[in-house]
């Protein structure tokens, strides 16, 4: 006897072993049993899910004398003339036999009743197959069958059957098969053949075959024929033809590190091999969906039916990589399949999809926006923390040790610190860019902006508060008294508090023995600084750097205080003593 290919040879004959679709055998079952036998049934669905199987099985089983659970029983009459040639089970291919003659001889035959049966069944394959013409010879009949007649409809492309006949048809969706099911069917089949197997090479064909029984078994036969002895994982990956696997996963690993000379090298190596470059873009997008599961699925190894080792690998170089990247590049390769079709050049496609996804800086997709904020949101934590684990201990050293070498720019400011110090200490300005020669002695009604600001960064030398990194119980600040404002203003941007940022960026803000002074000009600023919510969120802004308290003052612009002061001298000079100017 000629070989029988394996999926041919186990050809599920009942439902009993039947895999993969329970709910299409559910019904079948409870129909055979309550004797409900519809007159047309429409099986559709992938390929090698099992339509045909089971369109034979239920063709013997509602003509069975005794069926068992739904299935044939195999041991009646009317079983055994049903397992050989007969003329009650008919079988049809639409894609070979398509035209309107076809579909005439076959309604004239219907009319004959079954020879050995209850019904006669006719099953039509790849019925999507039949021409419009034959598909209207075919709807009478249809509609108004003979009641000994049994439809039975198989096809891959159910959208292209027309509404009139999927109308009068039972419909039932074939679902792939999922892989786990596949690993015992192929286990199960090399246990009755007596083949050894390693079980990562089972899985390896499970996975391959992609929810199909017969490619799955096309598969196991011809990796049975290719090992002599124990069928191993590498000697399957060889008879599928991946030995170029992990060239694929090294140029995956090249695109997530950005290395994009690397990456054009291997893609020139498989083109140089043969290698089909849209089939690369499928291989490639394969190897980033397994990334995908590896960095998302809290059991990828039930998901992806990799060796371990495999695995471990791909979790690591999945770990390296940030979601939102792996997403844009899956949509890179993937969305190719319309350019390698129309494209003259596939090669080029390919190395262009290459270098896009190995340069996310020059990518404005969303996806590729947020994996570059979300690496900038972690190196600013990580900066932020490390600021936070060192403790200021001591002021900078322009500010607080006057004997440094350079005693120059120290001990300049020391004469006119009296001075400032105890006149306008409600209104603090901002402080100087670059540190200013002292002014001379000034009236104390008109001091001028720059010798308020000199003392704001000079108290070192005279100043009471000169510990001021330790103003209470000698807590150490986390954030010098200089760079505070600064920290402030970036936490309560990156917390959300906008409104509040933008108006803090418009402030005077000092600092001075652990209180942080904000001076506005404008009285609806005043208001909104010292809601309760907004001076709260202060606070606490400035405290979580430190031992800091904050003090809101009202006060006017130095430059308005200026043109004030020259108004007023200029109205003394002219009325004297007789002016009377109130506040």
């Amino acid at each position: 006897m000629a070989y029988l290919a394996l999926y041919r040879r186990f050809r599920p004959m009942g439902f009993d072993t039947f895999i993969g679709q329970e709910h299409v055998v559910k019904i079948l079952k409870n129909q055979i049993k309550t004797g409900k036998i519809g007159h047309a049934y429409l099986f559709c669905g992938a390929r090698g899910t099992g339509k045909t199987s089971a369109a034979k099985i239920f063709a013997r089983a509602i003509n069975c004398l005794s069926p068992v659970d739904g299935s044939p029983c195999g041991e009646c009459e009317v079983c055994r003339a049903l397992a050989g040639p007969n003329m009650d089970v008919l079988e049809m291919d639409a894609a070979s036999n398509n035209s309107v003659d076809d579909v005439r001889e076959m309604r004239d035959k219907i009319m004959y009743p079954p020879v050995n049966g209850k019904y006669k069944v006719y099953i039509v394959d790849e019925v999507h197959m039949l021409s419009a013409s034959a598909f209207n010879a075919l709807l009478k009949t249809l509609e108004e069958p003979p009641a000994h007649a049994v439809f039975i409809f198989a096809t891959t492309e159910v959208h292209k059957i027309p509404q009139t006949i999927l109308s009068r048809c039972m419909r039932f969706d074939f679902k792939l098969i999922s892989t786990d099911k596949l690993v015992r069917l192929v286990s199960d089949v090399f246990d009755k053949t007596g083949k050894s197997y390693e079980p990562a090479a089972v899985a390896a064909i499970a996975r391959a075959g992609a929810g199909s029984a017969r490619d799955a078994l096309s598969i196991a036969d011809m990796c049975s024929s290719y090992s002599e002895g124990t069928l191993t994982y590498n000697d399957v990956i060889e008879v599928l033809g991946s030995a170029d696997r992990r060239t694929v996963f090294g140029l995956v690993q090249k695109i997530i590190d950005s290395d994009a000379g690397a990456a054009l090298t291997l893609v020139d190596a498989l083109a140089s091999g043969g290698k089909n470059m849209a089939v690369l873009a499928e291989d490639v997008a394969a190897e980033l969906r397994d990334l995908i599961v590896c960095v998302t699925a809290k059991n990828p190894e039930k998901i992806l039916f990799l060796p371990e080792a495999e695995l471990s690998e791909k979790t690591a170089l999945a770990a390296r990589c940030e979601p939102h990247r792996l997403l844009r590049l899956l949509d890179i390769f993937t969305s190719q399949s319309n350019a390698f079709r129309f494209a003259a050049h596939p090669r080029i496609v390919m190395e262009t999809a290459v270098i896009r996804a190995c340069n996310p800086d020059k990518d404005y997709d969303a996806d590729a926006l947020m994996s570059r904020v979300v690496v900038l949101e972690r190196e600013l934590a990580a900066l932020r923390a490390e600021i936070q684990k060192t403790p200021y201990i001591a002021q900078e050293s322009h500010i607080s040790t006057p004997t440094e070498p350079s005693a120059a720019p120290v001990q300049a400011p020391v004469q006119p610190v009296a001075q400032p110090v105890a006149q306008p200490v409600q209104q603090p300005v901002a402080p100087p860019v670059q540190p200013a020669a002292p002014p001379q002695p000034q009236p104390a009604p008109q001091p001028a902006p720059q010798a308020v600001q000199q003392p704001v960064y000079q108290p070192a030398p005279q100043a009471a508060p000169q510990p001021a990194p330790r103003p209470q119980g000698g807590e150490a600040y986390a954030v010098p008294p200089s760079k505070l404002w600064g920290n402030v203003l970036r936490k309560l941007r990156t917390n959300g508090n906008a409104v509040l940022w933008t108006v803090c960026c418009d402030v005077r803000a000092d600092v001075q023995s652990g209180t942080l002074t904000i001076t506005v000009d404008d009285e609806a600023e005043y208001k909104m600084f010292t809601r309760e919510d907004h001076f709260k969120t202060l606070s606490e802004t400035a405290a979580s750097f430190g031992n800091y308290t904050v003090k809101i003052v009202l006060g006017s612009a130095p430059q308005e205080n200026a043109e004030l002061n020259r108004d007023i001298d200029e109205l003394k000079s002219v009325f004297g003593d007789a002016l009377e100017i109130k506040d």
